[in-house]
C-alpha cells in the first residue's frame, strides 16, 4: 500500500480477473456479436507460448466505426498485435448511459468486456496485468469510466479527449495510470468542453 495524492491510500495489489462464465469467442481477426453487444472487431496476433501478451479495450466516438483503432492509435494497436496481444473494440452497446457522454456505450457493456477479457487471459496468454483501455470523444469517456469501473483488472487508461461525465465509485482500491490528450478550451468540444473536462485526471488520482 502506498499514499496517494490528498492522503488516499492505494493498494497496488494483483489485478482480479472476472470468472469464464460462458463460451468464449473464436480468437481471428473478425467481427462478432457478442453476448448481444453487436460488431465488436477483434484483431489477434500471434499467441504467444507464455502469459505475455497484452489487451485494448477500445471504444469509438460518436459517429464512428469499431475499426477506429487502425488509424487514431495505429502505433499502439500494431504493438499490441505485434507482442501477441488481442484487441476487442464494439461498435453498438447493450444498453448506452451517460458513461459515454452520447449514449454510444454503457456500464452493462463491461459486463461483456469481462467476459472477453477472462476469455483472452484464459485462450490467448493475455498477461493480467497489461489489460489496458483507450478511446476517443465518447470513448474517451467510455475509456475513463472504464478505468474507474474495472480498476481491479485495467492496467492503465488513454482517453483522448475525454474524461468524467459522471463520477462513478471505483471498482477497487487500485488507481489506474492515466494519459488524457485533449485540445484547447473551447476548440475540442462535442457536448462538453475537453479542456474543462480533463478533470478526470484529478478524479483518477484523488478517488
Amino acid at each position: 500500500m502506498s499514499p496517494g495524492t490528498g492522503g488516499m491510500v492505494v493498494t497496488k495489489g494483483d489485478p482480479v480477473i472476472p470468472p469464464v462464465s460462458g463460451d468464449c469467442p473464436a480468437w481471428t481477426n473478425t467481427t462478432i456479436d457478442f453476448m448481444g453487444l453487436p460488431g465488436v472487431q477483434i484483431a489477434v496476433g500471434a499467441k504467444p507460448e507464455a502469459p505475455t501478451a497484452p489487451m485494448l479495450l477500445y471504444w469509438h466516438g460518436t459517429g464512428s466505426t469499431a475499426g477506429e483503432f487502425a488509424a487514431l492509435a495505429a502505433p499502439v494497436s500494431q504493438g499490441i498485435t505485434a507482442a501477441g496481444g488481442v484487441i476487442v473494440s464494439p461498435q453498438g452497446t447493450t444498453g448506452g448511459d451517460l458513461n459515454s457522454g452520447t449514449l454510444i456505450f454503457g456500464a452493462s457493456d463491461l459486463k461483456v468486456m469481462d467476459q472477453l477479457v477472462a476469455c483472452a487471459v484464459k485462450d490467448r496468454n493475455v498477461d493480467p496485468h497489461k489489460i489496458y483501455t483507450m478511446g476517443c470523444s465518447a470513448g474517451g469517456l467510455m475509456a475513463t469510466a472504464t478505468a474507474i469501473l474495472r480498476s481491479n483488472y485495467i492496467a492503465a487508461a488513454a482517453p483522448n479527449s475525454g474524461g468524467v461525465t459522471l463520477a462513478p465509485a471505483f471498482e477497487g482500491m487500485h488507481t489506474p495510470p492515466l494519459m488524457t490528450v485533449h485540445g484547447a478550451m473551447g476548440s475540442d468540444v462535442v457536448i462538453v468542453d475537453f479542456f474543462t473536462d480533463e478533470r478526470c485526471g484529478r478524479y483518477l488520482v484523488q478517488g
